[in-house]
């Protein structure tokens, strides 16, 4: 494994049986993924930027309800990451992906089930 791999799966807990299955149980797993590509980071821990911590722990929340109910809704609030920031503040990427605008490519072809380029 490289330092740029992320493997394993994140079964969402929430999940009874496959029967049940909706966006909401990838986009638990799409949390972790994210953190990854924003932060480098395996785990939630200090130091995340508050916003990328916002949105991933949108995704990861254990009532399914109160997670992102679209890709489209979760893919909105990683494009505001793009927004410039007030001087002084630490950038939001320290991970593989150094923009907001890369991630939502790679989700968008996810959300329609085209291969990442």
């Amino acid at each position: 494994m490289t330092e740029t791999e992320l493997k394993g799966t994140k079964l969402d807990p929430s999940l009874g049986s496959f029967k049940e299955f909706r966006a909401v149980h990838d986009i638990f797993a799409a949390g972790f993924v994210l953190l990854y590509i924003f932060t480098g980071r395996k785990n939630i821990g200090r130091g995340i930027d508050e916003d990328v911590e916002k949105i991933v722990q949108k995704c990861v929340d254990s009532r399914t309800a109160q997670r992102y109910q679209s890709v489209m809704e979760l893919i909105a609030d990683v494009e505001a990451l793009e927004t410039p920031r007030p001087e002084g503040q630490s950038p939001r990427t320290g991970g593989p992906v150094q923009s907001a605008r890369e991630v939502v490519g790679f989700v968008s072809k996810a959300a329609r089930n085209e291969t990442p380029s």
